[in-house]
């Protein structure tokens, strides 16, 4: 049920949710040409404090023991179902406590068990997708 309302959200969400990033100065867009023919647009953070802000609120609640408001326990529970919360390593301490947690405010907030079962459904479809294709 989860995993069908995100594809219906989220569908064309993209640009509309950079475009809001750009206009709050989180993100700017740089546009230059490949190979002197081909026009390429990338978006770039515009700065890293507000990324590091978000890590050390994350690191607080996980390492520190803070309770969390709302949408850091909706962040960290995305993190730890989309299986990026290892990639914090170097801020925060990966160990047992520190994934029991993340655990526990996944499994609080839907959107996180939205994520976590689209993706194990998609880890799963590319599963067997590899084992059919070396089986045949």
């Amino acid at each position: 049920m989860f995993q069908t309302f995100l594809i219906e959200i989220g569908t064309g969400l993209r640009g509309p949710v950079l475009d809001r990033l750009v206009e709050r100065g989180l993100l700017r867009r740089e546009s230059r040409r490949t190979l002197g023919m081909f026009r390429t647009t990338s978006t770039l953070a515009a700065s890293t404090s507000h990324k590091e802000a978000l890590v050390e609120q994350v690191r607080a609640v996980l390492v520190d023991g803070v309770e969390p408001d709302a949408r850091t326990a909706a962040l960290i529970g995305l993190l730890s179902a989309s299986g990026t919360l290892p990639s914090l390593y170097r801020v925060i301490p990966w160990s047992g406590a520190i994934y029991k947690r993340a655990k526990e405010l996944e499994q609080d907030s839907w959107g996180a068990e939205a994520v976590n079962t689209a993706v194990m459904r998609t880890v799963a479809a590319i599963s067997t997708g590899s084992v059919v294709a070396v089986t045949t």
